[in-house]
């Protein structure tokens, strides 16, 4: 006898998978950091508080100096 595999039985399926899939999007920050956390490697940063000193540097050069 051959399996019939249709709609009606691949729909729940999916629906689970969505569902499980939308909840690791949700929460990736948080599953990253576990999987950091048990493998032992330290949390990288995204270097996104780098481009912050170089503008400081910048408005600090534009301000008149008082003599």
């Amino acid at each position: 006898m051959i399996i019939y595999i249709g709609p009606d039985q691949v729909m729940p399926v999916s629906t689970v998978l969505g569902t499980l899939v939308g909840l690791l999007l949700l929460f990736w920050n948080k599953v990253i950091g576990l999987f950091y956390r048990i493998t032992g490697r330290p949390i990288e940063k995204d270097g996104s508080e780098e481009p912050a000193a170089p503008a400081a540097q910048a408005s600090a050069a534009e301000e008149p100096r008082r003599q």
